[in-house]
């Protein structure tokens, strides 16, 4: 079917205009306005932010105060809008009644949320002179908490990036710039090896020695429960001596170049058969005797 003559000139009028560029806007006024629209969102944001880590840090303060906020996010998150969510709520909650009762969970969440605040810090810029205590005692903490660790439903298991509470609380934006930063709010290791160590031995700090001789004494007294002869054999012939040349290694970002050659020329010495004793000797005789450095070529002529 053909168009009529005047919808095709009234097509190609619009396919005209269309094509054509508006006149220029008025730049400065609209960058002022950009600056305030700028300015508002920041501030709405900042101000989401705080609410947000004031409210985490509440409930990291107490077992039951972790539990109710962790209800209120179920609640929020899985059931409220849902036809019958209070009767569906109160089902899973029944469901549920077991874990929601232990004390080890309520103690998983209560970490879960207290490692959220610190992460929640670090990618704000926290500085890491003030978040490193922080971070080392909440290790301590964690050492001691295989039981909430090993708990049905442990947060203590769960990324805090990608957690109930972070989803809930609209946090996914505000945790993206981490870096070097372990988000497993349930790894001892991994926190301290990304976060605590590089800036110990970057500052020099003693601290060093005392993380290692830590976990070399927890992983002692764990080896010591073992019944089995042939695990305790070998904690005592492989593992120990790895993290003592480890601790040993530290000695030389604290500027103890000696005393780590002394360290490392025992364990030699002690563990010849040790599956690391090829590179353990490589490292140390680079130690002592460090590659001269070729002479400088003379000058032509």
């Amino acid at each position: 079917m053909k168009l009529p003559l005047a919808a095709c000139l009234s097509f190609f009028l619009v396919c005209a205009l269309a094509a054509q560029d508006l006149i220029p806007p008025d730049a400065p006024s609209l960058l002022a306005e950009l600056a305030a629209i700028e300015a508002k969102s920041e501030n709405t944001v900042s101000t989401r932010r705080k609410a947000a880590l004031e409210r985490i840090n509440q409930a990291a303060g107490s077992r039951e105060a972790a539990l109710t906020l962790y209800l209120d996010a179920q609640m929020a998150t899985q059931f409220q809008g849902a036809n019958r969510e209070n009767t569906q709520f109160r089902d899973w909650k029944k469901s549920e009644e077991t874990m929601l009762k232990s004390a080890d969970f309520a103690e998983s969440v209560r970490l879960h949320l207290f490692y959220l605040g610190l992460t929640l810090r670090k990618a704000q810029a926290e500085k890491e002179e003030v978040l490193a205590p922080l971070v080392a005692d909440y290790t301590r903490v964690l050492d001691k908490a295989e039981d909430a660790l090993a708990e049905k439903g442990s947060l203590l298991k769960v990324s805090v990036t990608d957690s109930l509470f972070t989803r809930w609380l609209n946090l996914g934006p505000d945790l993206t710039n981490l870096g070097e930063w372990e988000t497993n709010p349930g790894d001892a290791d991994r926190i301290a090896t990304r976060f605590l160590l590089p800036l110990w031995r970057k500052a020099k700090n003693p601290a060093l020695l005392t993380w290692w001789d830590a976990k070399i004494a927890s992983a002692t007294a764990q080896a010591a429960t073992s019944k089995l002869d042939f695990q305790e054999s070998t904690f005592n012939k492989i593992t120990r001596p790895s993290l003592l040349w480890q601790r040993a290694k530290e000695l030389l970002a604290l500027e103890q170049p000696n005393r780590a050659k002394s360290e490392m020329f025992g364990l030699i010495k002690n563990h010849p058969t040790h599956p690391n004793i090829s590179e353990w000797i490589k490292t140390l005789r680079g130690l002592l005797a460090p590659a001269t450095q070729a002479p400088a070529a003379s000058p032509a002529g």
